[in-house]
């Protein structure tokens, strides 16, 4: 399957206009091997890894106007159906592993149904209740080059930019396109205490920026580690660690003590 969208997309990726390409490239160089160990299991093609390419640009943090979130990202029906927590605090569909595991089930459960990735990447995105219901409009023609005549330009997103994913990052290296690296997140797990730790606090008495909080614990959706009935894990950089661990027993009297308005 080909056609001029996908061309002229594709000729869009190798442009690579503020480094975005780039960027899409150096964040596929760090989850690719992790994407690749989950779909392996699963029993996916090697392309899979591509799917979140054109979708979020692996963006943990990523969030559409129809609320799906995360790197793939996942609407929060198909987020609860394959076990995925999501509070007002805490979404674990911007946990780079946990969605992975989730995505890739998702994406098994589809080609069981269709039998074909142009339909599984499709539907992945735009939902199989409205994949069927363009199929029965067409009378039951499963020939992806009608469906993706019969789709709204929108719904064909998801096709175009995996073809441009696959077509220039898998060969970014012939292309002359270098990977914006990303900072190798080397963090250490720690359990907080029972309460919210204002991501503030831990700026303030272990010295750990916000920006390196945000992106070591994309799951959490206000600057702070939230309480879900019981202590919480998150990461910190593993030079923060020991810092954190000499200190943590003071947290208590720092939270109760610190003023709303500097939280």
């Amino acid at each position: 399957f080909y056609n001029n969208d996908i061309e002229q997309t594709i000729q869009d990726w190798l442009k690579n206009e503020n480094e975005s390409t780039s960027i899409f490239y150096g964040r596929l160089q760090y989850y690719g091997d992790r994407i690749d160990r989950v779909s392996v299991k699963y029993g996916l093609p090697w392309f899979v890894k591509y799917i979140p390419a054109g979708s979020s640009g692996y963006e943990p943090r990523y969030r559409d106007e129809s609320g799906a979130s995360g790197m793939w990202p996942l609407s929060y029906t198909m987020g609860k159906k394959y076990n995925l927590r999501q509070t007002a605090l805490f979404d674990e569909r911007r946990d780079p592993d946990k969605s992975t595991e989730a995505a890739c089930l998702y994406l098994r459960d589809l080609y069981v149904i269709y039998g074909d990735w142009l339909k599984v990447i499709t539907a992945f995105r735009i939902g199989p209740i409205r994949l069927n219901q363009v199929i029965h409009g067409l009378g039951g023609d499963l020939d992806f080059a009608h469906i993706y005549e019969a789709l709204e330009p929108e719904e064909r997103l998801p096709v175009i930019q995996f073809y441009a994913a696959v077509t220039v990052l898998h060969h970014a290296q012939q292309y002359g396109i270098r990977p914006q690296a990303v900072e190798q997140l080397d963090a250490v797990g720690v359990v907080s205490i029972p309460m919210v730790v204002p991501f503030a606090i831990l700026n303030d008495k272990v010295g750990v920026g916000l920006s390196e909080l945000r992106n070591f614990n994309p799951e959490f959706r206000a600057d702070a580690v939230p309480f879900l009935g019981e202590p919480c894990t998150f990461k910190l950089p593993q030079k923060f660690a020991s810092i954190y661990n000499s200190k943590k027993d003071s947290l208590p009297l720092w939270i109760n003590n610190k003023p709303l308005a500097s939280m």
